[in-house]
């Protein structure tokens, strides 16, 4: 996609370098504004669902039915692909086969009850999803088991108290 040109100067502006300087720096914003334009930082990335690596697709592995699925880092995903889209309950584990976390999901969106662990084993949150959205409450503990706090997500998502 070509930038746009620059607006036209008003009748009287002087011409020639400064319309180019000009030119040159609307090209320059809008190039910038043009990449600025992605995706937005998760807020709440603490709260992010190990096993949701890849969204709600799962490309690595496009063919319906069990699914396993080894990760880099040597983490396990398991679950069940139908349509091109995860469904049911999904489970990752460490490489020495310890529960990381358990997300269901609905048609490709996390949809229902999410658990997310500590390496140790100890809860690190429990939480809902619907359609996507995190709600209800939702409760974080350090390593040893005891509550961090507690967020409060109202039906769209949007945190409404957080103890």
């Amino acid at each position: 996609m070509s930038p746009t040109p620059p607006l036209p100067l008003h009748p009287d502006a002087p011409q020639g370098r400064t319309t180019k300087a000009l030119a040159r720096t609307w090209s320059l914003l809008l190039l910038l504004m043009l990449t600025a334009c992605g995706v937005p930082e998760n807020p709440h990335a603490e709260q992010a669902d190990p096993g949701a690596v890849g969204g709600d697709t799962v490309p690595a592995a496009p063919r319906d039915g069990p699914q396993v699925q080894q990760l880099p880092d040597g983490t396990t995903l398991r679950g069940v692909v139908r349509n091109g889209r995860r469904h049911g309950i999904w489970r990752s584990f460490t490489t020495r086969g310890r529960l990381l976390s358990q997300t269901e999901y609905r048609d490709g969106m996390a949809h229902g009850p999410v658990a997310v662990f500590h390496p140790n084993g100890a809860v690190r949150y429990l939480g809902q999803n619907h359609h996507g959205t995190p709600v209800g409450e939702w409760r974080f503990h350090d390593e040893a088991g005891a509550l961090i706090k507690t967020v409060v997500y109202d039906s769209t998502g949007t945190v409404r108290a957080e103890h």
